[in-house]
């Protein structure tokens, strides 16, 4: 295969995988430790190892892909991403027929959506930005929809990317505090889920 596949953004994916199957959940925020599998797989000479900075939510299901096949753990990713981002475009698709859009237009709007460039690329490096994008759908279509569990709970999932989730966090416990609410909850549910499976020390790394 193209070396150059094993140097692209999944590989820190695919190094946090593979340390889960070994258990040593506290290591993925270790950099050495992520390095070290990088290097085994790209090669020794591998001078620039990628840190995995995202909080733990998809860790688990990195795991269960991270098998020892880097080419195979990449297709496997790639698959449940694709469905992912394929569910991002149907709630579109929804949400713009709901809004009065005939179904044919509708489809072809969905699809403009979900092809958009940097999802493109995003799917092509191995990131996860599908996972935040539907967190971040379904806070919005939620809030259109009035209902502020699901709006809090999306929002919260987003915290993938929590530069993301923190900005819409504040207007959103400005005009809407049952959905923030509910954000709060979904956000202190995955801080407690993150410290049981990395720890202390593991929360530690992610911050530093």
């Amino acid at each position: 295969g193209d070396p150059s596949l094993k140097t692209m953004d999944f590989i820190s994916f695919y190094a946090v995988g593979r340390l889960i199957r070994a258990g040593e959940y506290g290591q993925i925020y270790n950099f050495e430790s992520e390095a070290v599998v990088q290097r085994q797989e790209v090669g020794g000479d591998y001078k620039n190892p990628l840190i995995f900075n995202h909080p733990p939510h998809i860790t688990l299901l990195l795991a269960l892909i991270a098998s020892d096949d880097y080419v195979r753990a990449f297709i496997y990713w790639s698959a449940i991403r694709l469905l992912v981002i394929l569910a991002c475009g149907e709630l579109i698709r929804r949400y713009l027929i709901r809004s009065g859009w005939q179904a044919f237009p509708a489809l072809m709007g969905a699809l403009g959506g979900i092809t958009f460039f940097p999802i493109f690329i995003s799917l092509l490096d191995g990131q996860d930005t599908a996972f935040t994008l539907i967190g971040l759908l379904i806070w919005m279509f939620a809030l259109l929809k009035g209902e502020d569990v699901f709006a809090g709970l999306g929002l919260a999932f987003a915290t993938l990317s929590p530069t993301i989730a923190g900005a819409l966090a504040l207007p959103l416990f400005a005009s809407r505090r049952r959905a923030g609410l509910w954000f709060v909850i979904g956000s202190l549910g995955l801080a407690l889920y993150s410290l049981l499976l990395v720890g202390v020390q593991g929360l530690r790394d992610l911050l530093g």
